[in-house]
């Protein structure tokens, strides 16, 4: 199974290393974890290290239309 992960962060905080936990975990029991969004913070840095797939997804703003569609691209294949 493949599982997309989805935050909009540059910093290094309590959400950011949950979620890299859940990375981790979710991948010891084989499931095949995906990081989405933005590449030039903590959290970008921290799952590309740990081997975890990423794609870069800037977010810019609220309503980011072409973030939301490289999403939508992302999840269907």
């Amino acid at each position: 199974m493949k599982v997309i992960y989805v935050l909009h962060s540059h910093k290094a905080g309590g959400a950011e290393r949950h979620l890299l936990d859940l990375m981790h975990g979710t991948a010891a029991l084989g499931v095949e974890p995906l990081y989405a969004g933005p590449m030039d913070g903590w959290l970008g840095a921290q799952a590309e290290a740990a081997g975890v797939h990423c794609h870069h997804l800037p977010y810019h703003g609220l309503y980011d239309m072409p973030s939301l569609l490289r999403l939508a691209r992302l999840a269907k294949r």
